[in-house]
């Protein structure tokens, strides 16, 4: 009598765990979250989006540090392994640096007091991008989010 082979489903590690926390944080934490009605709506959602971005980076960079050891591919090979389109949002991060720079006005670091969307914004859409992109495959990504729908 034949057995059957199982698949062997790879482990997740420990930060694609915490990246699926903070999608279902942010997809089930941003809809539901406003203090004092509808009056400081934008704020209250920045502050909680940025505190819960600021905890996955500081993970990513606590973890990432302990075990991964010194590469030997120089900064020019890891950006030719980068795909297309991480190469346009690395690019489109560094341009609004470039436009904040060169921009007479304050307000482009942090963004208005109403809507919060300067470059440092940008840059935690940037680094999350990055966080998440490079631990899920398109099909993880694809049954995770058709969950949400």
């Amino acid at each position: 009598m034949k057995t059957k082979a199982r698949a062997v489903r790879p482990q997740k590690t420990p930060l694609q765990s915490a990246v699926i926390f903070y999608l279902i944080g942010v997809m089930l934490g941003l809809p539901l979250i406003f203090t004092d009605g509808y009056f400081n709506i934008t704020e209250t959602k920045s502050i909680f989006f940025h505190i819960i971005s600021i905890i996955l980076i500081a993970y990513t960079i606590s973890g990432s540090s302990k075990k991964s050891p010194p590469s030997s591919e120089g900064p020019l090979q890891r950006i030719k392994q980068l795909s297309v389109s991480d190469k346009a949002m690395a690019f489109f991060c560094a341009t609004l640096l470039v436009s904040c720079v060169l921009s007479k006005y304050s307000d482009c670091w942090l963004g208005l007091s109403s809507r919060y969307q300067g470059f440092y914004t940008v840059l935690v859409y940037t680094v999350i991008y990055f966080i998440i992109s490079k631990n899920f495959t398109s099909a993880q990504g694809f049954l995770f989010f058709s969950v949400f729908l």
